[in-house]
Parts: C-alpha cells; sequence; structure tokens
C-alpha cells in the first residue's frame, strides 16, 4: 500500500507548482511502522557525535572546558563517552603555540590510559614529543579500545615493560617516532599484547634491560610497514634489540631492522611464534652471542636481505647512511649509491616508501629493500651546464640544474655528488625551482659551496614542495628576499651553511640568507654573514640572516655575523639583525650573538607571534638605537637560555670563541664557549629534545 495517496502542489519561490505527495490520512501498515522503528533505531545507534577535542597546553594536568584541554583531560573526556559505538572515533587533536613542543607526563599522574576508540592527531614527529619524563610509559591501550596516532614522537618513556607504550587493543601508529624509551625487561619502546599495525615510522634508541625486545616486544599480532628500526638495545643478554617475538605473529614489509644491539637476534629473534619478512632489510646489527644471527628464526617470503650467523651482512656491508631526516616526517637510513638493498626488491605492492617518495609497484617490477625507496640522480661536475639528454645516472655528464629539472619532471629525487664534485658550483643563472619531494645531500658544508655568484639567489622552493637540504654550503646569493633561500614548501636544512647571501629591496621583503613563507627547520647548521639591504630612501632591511613569516624551528645551530643595512638612518625597518619573525619560532640548544641591526632584535625581533626558547644564547648582537635589545619582544622564557635584555645589567658578554671548525670532523663552524663563558653547564638537561645526544 502506498504511503501517500493523492497529488498536492508544492509552491515554490517563483510561484509556480510543483507536484507531490501527500495524504490527508496516513494509513500506516505494521510492516511500515517496523520500518520506521528499524530505521530509527539504526540511527539512534550511528548518533554518536564524533567529537573533536584540541589539545592547547603542554601541562599535564587534568584541565579542560568544552572541546579545548589538556591531553591528559582530552583523553579522560574519551574515556567517559559511553555513548561511542565505535563507528565514529572520537578526535583529538593539537593546536599549539610554537613550532616544537613537548608535553613531559609527571610520575604522580601516571601513564595516558585510553579505553575507548579515539584517534589522535599530531603536528607532526618533529613539531610534538609526548615524554614520559623517564618515570612512566606514555601510553596504555586497553583491550577495549581502537586507537590511531600519527604524527608524534613518544619519548623518554619507563616501566617494567613497554616503556613507551603497552597495547592490549587495536592500534594504528603513522609517521610516528618512539625513542629514548626503556624497560626494565621486556619492550622499551613498546610492548603488544593485542592488534597492532605500524606505517611510516621509526623506532630508535630504546632499551630493555632483560627478555629482549629493545624496540619492541611482541605477543600479539604486529605488522609493520615501511618503518625503520635501529639505535635499539637489549641489554644484560636479552635477546631481539629490534623486535623480540614471544608469541603470536610479525609480519614486517617494506621496512629497515639495522644498527640494533642484543646477544642473540640482534635485529630480530623469534622464541614462539613467528615473523616473516617480505622486501625488507635485517642486516648490520650486533649479536654479541652468535655474530651475523640478526634474524633468529624468521621466515623469508620472497626478497630480502638477511644476515645469518652462516651468511654474515655487516653494517659496513649493508651500505645504508646514518639514521637522518632524508625527506619525509621522520628519519630514515637512505640506501648508499653502492648498497646491495638497490633494485634487490620486486613486486612491491606500496606506492610510496617510508619518506613518501615513489616506489615501483607490480608483479616481477624491480624496487629498492628496505623502508626506502631510492630515486638516486647524480651530479658529476661543477660545471653549470645543461644537458637535456642526461639522465644523470653517474655514467654521463650531470649538472646541478641537470639534476634539479629532472627530479622535477619525476615529481621526487635523491640528488647526491659524484666523489670527486667538490669545490665551488658557481651558477651562470637562476637555477629552476625545487618541485615536489628532493632530497639534495652534499659531501659536506666544507666541501662542496653552490654559489649565487653574487648575481643570482641560489635555491627557491615552490609551495608544496617537501625539500631537504644537507651537507651543503650556500654562498654568495642575490636576490630580492631570500638572497641564498626562498621558501614556500616544506623545508628542512641540516649540517650546511648559508654564508655571504645579500636580499635586497626598495622598502619590502628580505631576509639576507633565507626568506621562509612555508615551513622551515634548521639543524646543526651555520648561518652567518649574510645581509639584509634596503635601498629605499631611510629604510634598513629585516631579518640579516633569516626573516620568516611562516614556522620556523631551530636546533643545534649557530647564527652570527649577519645584518640589516639601509640608507639615510634607517628610520624604517632595520629589524632582526639574525633573525625576524612573524609566525611561530622555536630554537634549541642554538647560538645566536654577533649580529647587528639599526631599530629593534639585534638578535631576534618578533612581530607578534610565539617565541620559545630551550638552552640558547641571544646576546652579545647589536642594536644601535637600543642598546641590549638582543630579543625583542620575544616574551618571558625559561632560566635555561642566556639572553641579553634592555635591562640586563651588566649586559651579558657570552664569551664564545670565533667561529671556526672545532673538531676533527665538524663540517660547519661554531663559536665554542671560552673558559668562564657563562654559557659552560648553564643549560638544563631534562629539556634536551628527544634523541639529541650531541651538540
Amino acid at each position: 500500500m502506498p504511503l501517500f495517496r493523492r497529488s498536492l502542489p508544492l509552491t515554490v519561490a517563483d510561484g509556480r507548482s510543483w507536484p507531490t505527495q501527500a495524504k490527508s490520512k496516513p494509513e500506516w501498515s505494521t510492516r511500515t511502522l517496523l520500518a520506521v522503528f528499524a530505521l530509527l533505531m539504526l540511527a539512534a545507534a550511528s548518533a554518536h557525535a564524533q567529537n573533536t577535542y584540541t589539545v592547547n597546553s603542554t601541562a599535564d594536568t587534568n584541565t579542560g572546558s568544552g572541546s579545548l584541554g589538556t591531553l591528559r583531560w582530552a583523553i579522560a573526556q574519551v574515556n567517559a563517552d559511553t555513548s561511542d559505538t565505535g563507528t565514529n572515533s572520537d578526535i583529538i587533536d593539537f593546536s599549539l603555540t610554537g613550532s616544537a613542543n613537548t608535553i613531559t607526563l609527571l610520575a604522580a599522574n601516571g601513564a595516558l590510559p585510553i579505553n575507548r576508540n579515539v584517534n589522535i592527531t599530531g603536528p607532526g614527529a618533529t613539531a610534538l614529543t609526548i615524554s614520559g619524563g623517564g618515570g612512566v610509559t606514555v601510553f596504555l591501550i586497553n583491550s577495549s579500545a581502537t586507537v590511531s596516532l600519527s604524527g608524534l614522537t613518544i619519548a623518554n618513556g619507563n616501566a617494567a615493560s613497554g616503556g613507551g607504550l603497552i597495547n592490549s587493543g587495536t592500534l594504528t601508529v603513522t609517521d610516528c617516532v618512539f625513542s629514548n624509551n626503556s624497560s626494565g625487561h621486556g619492550g622499551g619502546g613498546i610492548e603488544n599484547l593485542g592488534s597492532m599495525t605500524i606505517n611510516n615510522s621509526t623506532i630508535s634508541g630504546n632499551s630493555s634491560n632483560s627478555t629482549g625486545g629493545g624496540g619492541i616486544y611482541n605477543s600479539g599480532t604486529l605488522t609493520v610497514t615501511n618503518s625503520s628500526i635501529s639505535g635499539n638495545m637489549a641489554n644484560n643478554g636479552g635477546y631481539g634489540s629490534g623486535i623480540y617475538v614471544n608469541s603470536g605473529t610479525v609480519t614486517l614489509t617494506n621496512s629497515t631492522v639495522s644498527g640494533n644491539s642484543a646477544a642473540d637476534g640482534g635485529g630480530i629473534y623469534v622464541s614462539g611464534g613467528s615473523a616473516t619478512l617480505t622486501n625488507s632489510i635485517v642486516a648490520g646489527n650486533t649479536d654479541s652471542a652468535n655474530p651475523g644471527d640478526d634474524c633468529s628464526g624468521c621466515t623469508q617470503n620472497g626478497s630480502n636481505l638477511v644476515s645469518t650467523s652462516a651468511s654474515t651482512i655487516t653494517a659496513a656491508q649493508l651500505k645504508l647512511g646514518p639514521l637522518e631526516n632524508n625527506g619525509g616526517p621522520t628519519e630514515t637510513m637512505l640506501p648508499l649509491l653502492s648498497s646491495p638493498a638497490l633494485n634487490a626488491g620486486s613486486s612491491s605492492t606500496l606506492a610510496t616508501d617510508q619518506r613518501g617518495f615513489p616506489r615501483p609497484t607490480g608483479s616481477g617490477v624491480v624496487s629498492d629493500l628496505g623502508a626506502v625507496q631510492s630515486g638516486y640522480l647524480i651530479v658529476t661536475t661543477t660545471a653549470d651546464s645543461t644537458d637535456a639528454s642526461s639522465v644523470c645516472d653517474g655514467s654521463d655528464t650531470c649538472s646541478l640544474r641537470d639534476a634539479i629539472t629532472l627530479a622535477n619532471s619525476f615529481g621526487f629525487g635523491d640528488i647526491v655528488f659524484a666523489y670527486n664534485v667538490t669545490g665551488t658550483i658557481t651558477l651562470g643563472g637562476t637555477l629552476p625551482a625545487l618541485a615536489g619531494a628532493i632530497n639534495m645531500t652534499g659531501p659536506g658544508a666544507n666541501l662542496l659551496t653552490v654559489s649565487g655568484n653574487h648575481r643570482y639567489r641560489v635555491f627557491f622552493i615552490n609551495s608544496g614542495a617537501t625539500v631537504s637540504l644537507s651537507g651543503l654550503t650556500m654562498a654568495n646569493g642575490y636576490s630580492i628576499g631570500g638572497g641564498g633561500i626562498y621558501n614556500n614548501g616544506t623545508l628542512t636544512v641540516t649540517n650546511s651553511t648559508l654564508s655571504g647571501n645579500i636580499a635586497v629591496n626598495d622598502g619590502g621583503t628580505f631576509g639576507g640568507g633565507i626568506s621562509n613563507n612555508g615551513s622551515l627547520t634548521i639543524t646543526n647548521s651555520t648561518i652567518s654573514g649574510n645581509t639584509a639591504q634596503d635601498r629605499a630612501s631611510n629604510h634598513c632591511g629585516a631579518g640579516g640572516g633569516i626573516l620568516s613569516s611562516g614556522p620556523l624551528t631551530i636546533l643545534n645551530s649557530t647564527i652570527s655575523g649577519n645584518a640589516t643595512s639601509g640608507g639615510n638612518g634607517c628610520k624604517l625597518g632595520g629589524l632582526g639583525g639574525g633573525i625576524g619573525s612573524g609566525s611561530s619560532l622555536t630554537i634549541l640548544n642554538s647560538t645566536i650573538t654577533g649580529n647587528t641591526t639599526q631599530n629593534g632584535g639585534g638578535g631576534i625581533y618578533n612581530s607578534g607571534s610565539t617565541v620559545t626558547l630551550t638552552n640558547s644564547i641571544v646576546a652579545g648582537n647589536t642594536t644601535t638605537a637600543n642598546a641590549g635589545d638582543d630579543c625583542d619582544r620575544c616574551g618571558n622564557q625559561n632560566t635555561s637560555n642566556l639572553i641579553n635584555t634592555t635591562t640586563t645589567n651588566p649586559a651579558i658578554n657570552p664569551q664564545l670563541g670565533p667561529l671556526a671548525y672545532n673538531g676533527a670532523s665538524q663540517t660547519v663552524q661554531t663559536m665554542l664557549p671560552l673558559p668562564g663563558s657563562l654559557a659552560i653547564q648553564a643549560g638544563n638537561p631534562a629539556l634536551l629534545p628527544a634523541g639529541l645526544t650531541t651538540d
């Protein structure tokens, strides 16, 4: 029986009638009523709102209101939501000031227990660390919960087992780092008792003090894909420093387990259950009791690179680069040019590698083993030439210009330099802008310089590009804004130097060394001798070393000898001799000294966003119009810094030596504290970022 018997007109906005169905007396059948009731029940069952809680504080308190609060409070709200049927998991995201934050759990508060379904979405593993403070496990995932974690570093957890995390539920981890966690027994980084999937993540520097599983202890179902497990230890005769398989199943696909150390099964040890490898590397680990036995009890499916006691593959033979930034959200180990991992895999089903770089797929298609798919383009000459026929495979003449052109056409590339390419690449014109995903690795900033020839900017990074630059000096660039680098994308600069670059303009944009309009991270690098120069009357430049309008993080770096300049008294501008910042600025364990400006912020000028300084020096800079104004508008900072201000009396003299190579293997210049320097032993080790063990 139809629900409606007759047609009534519906009058629409323009006065016309549109026929529709209606009836004066609805006649509901039993079948119809049951159907409606079922629909209502279904709607009620799925009506659980997908609540979103935003963490806006790094405090470890149970404090919040509405949808805003601390992480502990947000998790408590999720746990209290008994209406969650599992069809719509709640969401926890983050809105924190600064570009690198740490939430340190208090031992008195304990771990963060998760009892219900939730997706915790972090801003990125380099942007947020959840720390156990050396006293507690970070996360406890209970058996009732289905959880996803992404974009986080989980560090400094400590427990009898599962130092960083204990999973008894269903857990997916993506784009995360587990580092410097420890346990008294098994699972320094992770103890898995349930079902766990790890994608595109890095497990490094964790330790267990007995049993084994410095990185992971498994008694459940564990799937590891496109991930790196390195630098973990199973101490006191423990087994399986990377993964200890107590029971259950472990499946590794396109993953790298290398550089770990244990008595036996230096990479993986299977005590019970099984471990199956596909297109993976388990080699270059240390096995003190049974040398070479890196994957004790493992089953291999297809192509792998596995060291055994009968066929040992040492780290020297494996030829992987160190765990470092090779592009992407987490650190990886890039196979070197002569690594046996290159082109040794086949039939991969994964479209990308751990970094997000494309990976060849399909039946019988050759790819690299392990977590990283290389895309090598080999620069073989210092000439700034152009050869459209070059394939940059090491057998032909390939300039830096050729390599960038090819990488842009592919959408990705690992640009490296042949062993004999040292000295200076002097540009004869503007290089192509860097687009897509590009990882450029030089031989060392002391060995290779890319020079703008005092006429051209060195590098321009397009919006949407993800670029990593390391082991290079970028010098003598000259341009309107960003003399050395102009960044509109996501850029990481590591172990590099920017010096002698000049940004000019007539009353506008600057950034002598770098102009950042995207997201920029600088690590173990030196920015020195750059100038932001304004040619307009009564104006001076801004950001002698760096001008940033996007998030900027600086770690273990030196910014010195940069300046702003102009003419006719510099009535306008003249701000930020070292750094001019208009967005979140986070500086850790860095030195900013010897920079010069005219009107504000000899070291740093902040135009209104948040500045976070930790274990850093901002002193010994010069502000002509305002003596002692080394960190203008930086706000209150913790006491682990050495910061000169207009009220500091007497002015702080950091007593640092000149820029020099202060170490036999150092490739960038630094400023060594002299005897008696106030900087010596004035930092707070508890505030060191996870994984930072060197200067």
